[in-house]
């Protein structure tokens, strides 16, 4: 019972990691980007957003990080920054 687990685990690694390589493909593959809107930004603006969020470097480094953010459970720009204020004074 205990091999059948571990063999069940350690095929689990493998899977996860080619399930997160087509999502991180797939979201690569789409026309269009996520700074597509209605109302076109200012080329600077796309380019810092670009900058900020790693869309500017290769392809491969933005693989690294994807699959670093992804298996430390950690973000580029943590949410931990509303914690302990009021909504009415974060939209005022």
């Amino acid at each position: 019972m205990a091999s059948f687990i571990l063999r069940r685990v350690l095929l689990m690694v493998p899977l996860v990691l080619v399930i997160v390589t087509v999502t991180f493909l797939l979201m690569h593959a789409v026309e269009g980007g996520p700074f597509d809107t209605d109302k076109p930004l200012p080329p600077g603006t796309r380019q810092r957003l670009k900058e900020r969020y790693g869309l500017d470097k290769p392809l491969v480094q933005q693989y690294g990080l994807y699959l670093f953010r992804s298996s430390s459970w950690s973000s580029a720009y943590p949410l931990a920054w509303w914690r302990g204020s009021e909504a009415s004074g974060r939209i005022a």
